[in-house]
């Protein structure tokens, strides 16, 4: 079942909040994201003041990567990938480091992105939770100067929180 496509540009347009807060809605910006898991729910395209929206398999809002099942697995790809490249970095120069310095950096650049919008996390998938644990778990002997294949259970406990 395809909703008419003229019926979502009228409820777009005539949104009361946008009209009476001012708000422009931007054409270019805009993206349609159909979060189901229902496949008769589908929308091909709608037209926003002349431009034509397509809908798109993932958007990006405030940082986050959402798909249509919602399930994250984008955003966590990303945020590891990210991560693992700034622990490089890191433990590139951890020699010229004190603990302070290299705990501080970790703090900074690691925990800082694990900790946004980690509510969200809350429901995910236990494969996405084990890939964001494992940055932390290898991030541990980079503040500590342990050996990677230390066990970090205590570390992560106590002083890494």
């Amino acid at each position: 079942m395809s909703q008419p496509a003229d019926c979502l540009h009228e409820d777009i347009a005539s949104w009361p909040a946008s009209n009476s807060n001012r708000l422009m809605l931007n054409p270019l910006k805009t993206d349609i994201l159909c979060c189901s898991t229902n496949d008769r729910f589908t929308v091909e395209s709608i037209v926003l003041d002349g431009v034509p929206i397509s809908p798109v398999a993932k958007v990006r809002n405030l940082g986050v990567i959402f798909d249509g099942v919602l399930s994250l697995t984008a955003h966590v790809n990303q945020l590891v990938g990210r991560c693992y490249g700034q622990l490089h970095s890191i433990r590139s120069c951890r020699r010229v480091l004190n603990h302070s310095a290299a705990a501080s950096k970790v703090h900074s650049f690691i925990v800082s992105r694990l900790d946004y919008c980690n509510c969200l996390f809350a429901g995910s998938t236990s494969h996405n939770l084990n890939k964001l644990q494992r940055v932390f778990n290898c991030a541990a002997p980079v503040v500590y100067g342990d050996r990677r294949s230390d066990h970090v259970t205590l570390i992560l406990r106590d002083p890494l929180h």
